[in-house]
């Protein structure tokens, strides 16, 4: 039984027992997008407490009403619900409903309001189908109150522009730009969470949207960021993250320096030769390195048995001058070096010789 069979059993399960429920949002979009199903919600009309009792449950979302159910496959289970008020522009102050059409009043776009039942039919209430075929995003109701309710929404909108490649709907769009200043109320998590997935995206619409229309005009340390992200495309759209990470918004010289040393290290696939050269900086971008991918314990195993760490070479450079010019002396250097680290010689004066001779 694969992930998307296993959310359906449930649904079944669930229906057993009495009760509605229905996968939501995101899974359902991708369903009719023919994408692959990796994150699929349920909404249900069933007391959180039954959930508990029937499923295996192995973490309560109390904030939201929700339960992570964990079988072979994980999912997110949360009972209908009305978002009574909002505090902040962000959290939503939140009671339980028994009633499917209530709950979906609270989405925000239209191609994240469909539901599908254990039978696979799909109910669409604010004609998400047409706009995911017109590939558009589009609030639910008046897009400048969701957006004033949850300015997360103004993230989320760049953010599916981005992912699926649509566009923007005009009045969606117009309530953007009107609210743009609330996106300073909202916490650098969020920030930082959204802004890295825009600037991972495929496309690059959610980018042109911020520029065109100056969307992060009330934070500027974002806008900043963006620029970066644009001038160093080219290198490594990735190395974005670690300044976001960091905070880093300030020093030119600085930045690019740490930039030159990411890059080195990325481009020279974690040798020993680049880890050698910056194992005194290795350790601050190691979060860095794994959350883009990269196995840090690999890194550090290998930073931590260097055949050479901090020591000399045991023939200096003034020796090598006495045996080639110019810039053929720091070519030698490094070919000796790389061929200590790679254990291919020791250091030691003779090994050294030995293989500038060969």
């Amino acid at each position: 039984m694969n992930y998307f069979e296993k959310a359906l059993s449930i649904l079944d399960e669930i229906e057993k027992y009495g009760y509605e429920s229905y996968i939501v949002g995101g899974a359902v979009r991708d369903y009719i997008l023919k994408k692959e199903l990796n994150d699929i919600d349920i909404t249900t009309n069933m007391p959180l407490e039954l959930i508990k009792k029937h499923f295996n449950v192995v973490e309560n979302g109390i904030l939201y009403d929700s339960l992570i159910i964990k079988d072979e496959y994980e999912f997110e289970i949360t009972h209908y619900r009305i978002d009574v008020s909002y505090e902040n522009h962000r959290h939503p102050i939140i009671k339980e409903t028994n009633n499917i059409y209530d709950d979906l009043k609270r989405r925000d776009f239209t191609i994240n309001s469909l539901i599908m039942d254990k039978s696979k039919n799909i109910i669409d209430v604010y004609n998400g189908i047409d706009d995911i075929k017109g590939k558009k995003i589009k609030a639910i109701g008046d897009a400048k109150i969701r957006f004033e309710e949850d300015a997360l929404r103004i993230l989320r909108a760049l953010y599916f522009s981005s992912k699926l490649d649509f566009e923007i709907e005009d009045d969606t769009l117009s309530a953007m730009i009107n609210e743009k200043k609330l996106l300073s109320s909202l916490s650098d998590e969020r920030l930082i969470d959204y802004f890295y997935k825009i600037i991972y995206s495929s496309s690059k619409k959610g980018i042109n949207y911020i520029n065109k229309y100056d969307l992060f005009e009330f934070i500027p340390k974002y806008k900043k960021l963006l620029n970066l992200v644009d001038k160093f495309e080219k290198s490594d759209l990735k190395l974005a993250y670690y300044f976001i990470y960091n905070e880093y918004f300030s020093n030119e010289k600085e930045l690019k320096r740490k930039i030159n040393i990411i890059s080195y290290l990325i481009n020279n696939n974690f040798d020993n030769y680049s880890i050698y050269l910056y194992q005194n900086e290795i350790d601050d971008f190691i979060i860095l390195f794994k959350a883009l991918g990269y196995d840090e314990l690999k890194i550090k195993n290998i930073k931590d048995n260097l055949a050479l760490k901090n020591e000399k070479l045991a023939l200096d450079k003034k020796e090598f001058a006495l045996m080639f010019e110019g810039k053929t002396i720091n070519y030698k250097i490094e070919l000796v070096t790389k061929a200590i680290l790679d254990k291919k010689i020791k250091n030691t004066k003779e090994d050294i010789l030995e293989f500038l001779k060969r």
